[in-house]
């Protein structure tokens, strides 16, 4: 996996990281720290992992999962006083982030692409070393209307624990919603983007042979146990007893809704049913190349 232009190998040369020549097998690494086990989310963006990840951090012995390897973040994740390898580098995180002898993180599949220029991705992160777990959102105009949304007010999530009256009960309030109206090629920019990475991590399957747990957005409202259940397990993590998993918070919670975005939403997929259906009946084989162009020229 070579890529010329490269954020996450910027990012980290800024932060005094030597990268190998060589991509690394990190697995001397992580043992070393003392990881037994390793689970990699691969998510595409608003599609719940951030929920995940904060509810996955206060089950025991499931490490503290985050985006390690993001470009933007790489700063606040790990120890960069002094030089140092790739390789140091991963140890550090590895022992700081992991209990239980157990190592997680989340990762988009264009960020995968840029890891693996460092990372040898297939004999790292092998099962059943690693466990793999590829989560995404069944409904991609939402999806896209989400990303276009954050992308234009600023704001990706709303953390419970920043929240200035209690989450839970009766009395419990409600942030006041924000409305904040999108360009229909914001959203066919984003629609084209999720598609195309979504393609991205299904190669990236079929060429490594990992077969993943396949989970969905709309669990989360549907049935949180469940699919925690679903992940541990997946994981090897030791199952907690029911009223434990029944004390996971939720870090994060939907962002209030205004009336006017289900409109807004309602009317692009009439103007678009056609484009639309064909997508939804070719989502996995869709050639965004050619979807791109088509929506190019929609909006001269």
């Amino acid at each position: 996996m070579q890529t010329t232009h490269n954020p996450i190998g910027k990012a980290f040369s800024e932060l005094k990281v030597r990268l190998p020549a060589v991509a690394l097998d990190c697995r001397p690494a992580l043992s070393a720290a003392g990881v037994t086990s390793v689970y990699v989310i691969a998510m595409t963006g608003r599609s719940g992992s951030t929920w995940l990840t904060s509810a996955l951090k206060q089950i025991p012995g499931v490490g503290h999962p985050a985006e390690y390897f993001s470009e933007s973040a790489l700063r606040f994740h790990g120890d960069y006083s002094h030089d140092q390898s790739l390789e140091e580098h991963i140890g550090h995180l590895a022992r700081s982030r992991s209990t239980g002898g157990r190592f997680g993180f989340k990762i988009n599949p264009r960020r995968l692409d840029w890891l693996g220029q460092y990372i040898d991705l297939q004999h790292s992160f092998a099962p059943p070393f690693c466990s793999w777990i590829d989560m995404k959102r069944r409904n991609i105009v939402k999806q896209a209307f989400s990303f276009a949304r954050a992308h234009k007010s600023g704001k990706w999530h709303d953390f419970t624990n920043r929240a200035k009256a209690p989450v839970d009960g009766p009395d419990a309030a409600e942030t006041a919603p924000d409305f904040h109206p999108v360009e229909d090629r914001m959203v066919w920019h984003h629609l084209a983007m999720i598609l195309g990475q979504e393609q991205q991590i299904e190669t990236f399957y079929r060429t490594t042979g990992f077969q993943p747990l396949r989970i969905f957005y709309e669990e989360i409202s549907d049935s949180k146990a469940q699919l925690l259940i679903k992940v541990l397990h997946h994981i090897g993590a030791a199952l907690p007893d029911p009223g434990d998993l029944g004390q996971t918070r939720d870090g994060t919670r939907k962002l209030a809704r205004d009336p006017r975005a289900d409109e807004e939403e309602y009317r692009f997929c009439l103007r678009y049913a056609d484009l639309l259906g064909e997508i939804n009946l070719q989502r996995a084989e869709i050639d965004v190349s050619g979807l791109t162009d088509r929506i190019s020229d929609m909006f001269p």
